[in-house]
């Protein structure tokens, strides 16, 4: 894309155009250890570089606040309990409670047992005191886990990058505006789209970090064990046994003389045979006698 910039601004040096000049020497005067600079292991494209320098930052290598720590926090718990209805609705009010929801949930039943898989989400700065109240009241408790994830190095690498793709886009824009021929808008709107998309999944991957960091996810998993009670399966009574026999028969026979309409091409052939066959017979031993 450089060398399209320096082909634009090179056209526009020719027909006397300050501001195009301008731009292109700062690009072109760039010190040359700039190429070489990485961020986190990824290089610089050299338009965001033409940026830095003419905004004389050094997009988020200096840092003049302190970082706020960004941390997701995910917690996995499973017990048991002596009602299930009951816990069920005191789950429910816990999440209410503490100002969370219940983003999906999968009930199962059986004649052993009845349980729950649920997702919440809990605010990150009362997930503590929520799982310390859930794991308060079951019959047993099978597992309490919780972890945490320090995406703060993502999340401000992102932040940076998407302010320099952010003024590279502007500084598109401008360009879009100076460009003279059909061709070099062309190149310019489809480099913006390009940009733009990049912002859009940047924009999209922040506002996903943000969404996890504020609320935590609970994953967690409730039964009761039953007590098992054989319960054999009603049979149907004769009269009942009869009727479905009678019904089956009369279907069959249904079933049987539409088969033989559907076959009568073939019936109406074999019995042309027949008879060509029998006329045949009769005429040889005619012949014979």
């Amino acid at each position: 894309m450089i060398v399209f910039l320096l082909a634009v601004l090179a056209s526009c040096q020719n027909n006397n155009s300050p501001g195009y000049y301008d731009e292109m020497e700062l690009v072109k005067n760039r010190p040359s250890y700039y190429d070489e600079m990485t961020v986190e292991g990824e290089p610089f494209h050299h338009e965001e570089i033409g940026v830095s320098i003419n905004n004389g930052t050094t997009n988020g290598w200096e840092q003049e606040e302190p970082i706020e720590q960004k941390i997701i926090k995910q917690a996995d718990i499973g017990y048991e309990v002596e009602n299930y209805t009951l816990e069920l609705a005191r789950i429910k009010a816990l999440v209410k409670l503490h100002g969370g929801y219940i983003s999906s949930e999968s009930e199962e039943n059986s004649n052993y047992r009845i349980s729950n898989d649920l997702v919440i989400r809990i605010p990150v700065d009362r997930l503590d005191g929520f799982m310390d109240t859930l794991a308060a009241g079951p019959k047993r408790l099978d597992y309490k886990h919780i972890s945490a994830q320090d995406v703060t190095k993502e999340y401000v690498d992102i932040e940076a990058r998407l302010k320099t793709k952010k003024e590279v886009e502007k500084r598109f824009t401008e360009i879009l505006q100076k460009a003279k021929s059909i061709e070099e808008i062309l190149q310019v709107e489809n480099q913006l789209r390009v940009i733009r998309e990049e912002i859009e999944a940047k924009e999209g991957r922040l506002k996903y970090l943000e969404n996890q960091v504020g609320m935590s996810t609970v994953d967690l998993n409730v039964y009761q064990n039953l007590d098992y009670k054989y319960i054999p399966k009603k049979g149907k009574s004769f009269g009942e046994r009869i009727v479905k026999a009678l019904d089956k028969g009369w279907k069959g026979l249904l079933n049987l003389i539409i088969g033989v309409v559907y076959l009568w091409p073939f019936l109406l052939l074999i019995a042309v045979v027949i008879l060509l066959l029998r006329r045949y017979i009769r005429k040889r031993r005619a012949n014979q006698q």
